[in-house]
């Protein structure tokens, strides 16, 4: 006999907002609702790509300029604590400028002539993260007589994934997400996605636990196989989906500014309020807009955006 199988039991509990975010802050897409209940599903990078609207002849003075940004950017996952393979996980953000180029085993990390204390290197067919410091060597003599002492050497620190962290900035602006990474294993000469968690274990079936959400990607090469979503590497999704915006972000520069606007042109900026911007003074893309309205007239519309 064969029990029904369920395939909404395998799936994370999690609210549509926080699956909305996880899309949003992972792949760099934004979803606008609209009144006619269709959504609009925009991808950020090519807002800064896309045709510009041209304000120029509704604007009244001219901007008001911020200062310039230099922030840090931290794609903060939110990390399965009943992952077991998390169990040495530890949260390096804060040490994001001490990390050097990953290395692919831990025979070439070993093989560095000359690190620098505090440096981090990532080695890739493991996963883990190791740190050059002082550590402890404990050896034995002929005799079997204990002995131990500082030297310098790659001392394990912490499994991946890391946060992933873009930027120079000494402030860090975090991007969230109810998305938990997940880690891969090398199988013969291929990386497959893995987990440790209640409920998936073969010992442990019967019991049941709540997991985080996560995503997965097709492999390129292998049809039908899963890799990891993974955020650093060429093929990861910094590279992929991010950089150009995160640039943008990173080095953005606050503006603010008052337009008169028609009715027909208030109501346009507001159904393309996703779009770039321009006018004689550059383009911009709006945060938020603001329109003061009497019985019978509309008022200025006050502009927060950034400049591009």
């Amino acid at each position: 006999m064969v029990n029904n199988f369920n395939y909404a039991a395998l799936l994370p509990k999690v609210s549509y907002r926080d699956f909305l975010l996880g899309i949003q802050n992972s792949l760099n897409f934004i979803f606008v609702f609209r009144k006619d209940g269709k959504v609009d599903i925009i991808d950020r990078n090519e807002i800064l790509s896309g045709a510009a609207i041209d304000l120029n002849e509704y604007q009244v003075g001219t901007w008001k300029m911020g200062e310039r940004q230099n922030l840090a950017l931290k794609f903060n996952p939110e990390y399965d604590k009943e992952d077991g393979r998390f169990s040495q996980f530890d949260d390096l953000s804060e040490q994001y400028k001490d990390y050097k180029d990953p290395v692919n085993t831990y025979n070439d990390l070993a093989a560095i002539a000359s690190p620098t204390f505090g440096e981090l290197r990532r080695v890739k067919d493991t996963g883990k993260i190791y740190e050059y410091k002082w550590k402890v060597v404990a050896t034995e003599d002929q005799y079997g007589n204990g002995q131990q002492f500082d030297a310098l050497g790659w001392e394990f620190v912490s499994t991946g994934p890391q946060p992933f962290v873009f930027g120079t900035g000494y402030t860090i602006d975090e991007i969230n997400t109810a998305v938990s990474p997940i880690q891969d294993e090398l199988f013969v000469w291929v990386k497959f996605p893995v987990v440790n968690q209640k409920g998936n274990l073969l010992s442990m079936q019967s019991v049941w636990k709540d997991f985080t959400l996560r995503f997965l990607a097709t492999h390129p090469l292998l049809l039908g196989s899963q890799a990891e979503l993974r955020w650093e590497d060429a093929y990861g999704l910094f590279e992929n989906r991010w950089r150009k915006w995160a640039q943008f972000l990173a080095t953005s520069q606050p503006v603010e500014g008052e337009f008169q606007f028609p009715l027909n042109v208030l109501t346009y900026v507001n159904e393309n309020i996703t779009s770039k911007f321009r006018t004689n003074e550059g383009e911009f893309i709006i945060e938020e807009n603001d329109t003061e309205f009497g019985l019978n007239t509309i008022g200025k519309t006050f502009v927060k955006g950034y400049k591009i």
